[in-house]
């Protein structure tokens, strides 16, 4: 794993070198992807070491493994999401919150929908920024409403 995280390392920053010295979106959050992956097997197998038991979970603790793996999946999207605007620079174009210019959702993000589909969630700056912003509240609305440690 350690090989690879310094061959994405490598690629991400090989993007940046052509015309301009800023770095692929894509590759920014692959790169980091990786580096939560990593960390992440590591402290899993640290635990595998330290715990011999295994655990049953039934009734409600199932559902509320797959409450926190859910909130784990967002969050993740939320990670990969803050790359993708560090990346791009989105955060510069609406630097207030909670509203975008003058509402909770710019005009720029309705057109940038409209005109570019999918691709707005990927590719433009107000897309990026807006899914950024909401995957918050999606996030931390849980954890609030459950008494979970916010992420």
């Amino acid at each position: 794993m350690g090989g690879l995280q310094g061959f994405i390392g490598w690629y991400m920053v090989s993007s940046g070198l052509v015309d301009i010295p800023s770095v692929s979106h894509y590759r920014l959050a692959l790169h980091l992807i990786t580096a939560f992956i990593t960390f992440g097997l590591t402290f899993w197998f640290a635990f595998e070491l330290i715990n011999t038991e295994k655990l049953q979970l039934t009734g409600w603790k199932k559902g509320i493994r797959k409450l926190a793996v859910g909130i784990f999946a967002v969050t993740v999207l939320q990670i990969i999401y803050g790359a993708f605007v560090a990346s791009m620079k989105a955060g510069h174009i609406y630097n207030t919150w909670p509203l975008m210019g003058d509402s909770l959702i710019a005009e720029s993000v309705f057109y940038a929908f409209k005109n570019l589909g999918w691709e707005a969630f990927v590719n433009n700056l107000s897309g990026v920024q807006f899914i950024h912003r909401y995957l918050a509240y999606v996030v931390f609305v849980p954890d609030f409403i459950f008494g979970l440690p916010c992420i």
